[in-house]
C-alpha cells in the first residue's frame, strides 16, 4: 500500500517582527492548492521547526489545516519528542 502519492511541497514558516506571520503562511498553503500540489509538508525540511515552540509548531499544523480545507494533503513532521507522533495522530 502507498502512503503518500503525487507531489508535496515542504513550504516555509514565514515569520514577521519574531512570530509566524499566519496569514502569510495560510496564502502560501492556498498557493500551492492551487498550483495543483497532492500535499504540503508544514514545519518540515525548511530548517525552521526546532526553532518554534512546542505551541507554534502545533499551531502551524492548525493553520495548514485550515488552509488546505481537504483539499489536499498535510504531512508534517514531528521530532520534538517520543510523544509528539501520539499529538499528531488527532490532526
Amino acid at each position: 500500500m502507498t502512503m503518500f502519492t503525487g507531489t508535496y511541497t515542504a513550504v516555509v514558516t514565514p515569520f514577521r517582527k519574531g512570530r509566524v506571520d499566519e496569514l502569510a503562511f495560510q496564502k502560501l498553503i492556498r498557493d500551492q492548492v492551487r498550483g495543483g500540489v497532492d500535499g504540503v509538508v508544514p514545519v518540515g525540511t525548511t530548517g525552521e521547526s526546532p526553532s518554534l515552540r512546542f505551541d507554534e509548531h502545533v499551531r502551524v499544523i492548525e493553520l495548514a489545516v485550515q488552509a488546505a480545507k481537504g483539499r489536499a494533503a498535510e504531512a508534517a513532521e514531528w521530532r520534538r519528542s517520543p510523544s509528539s507522533p501520539v499529538r499528531s495522530a488527532t490532526y
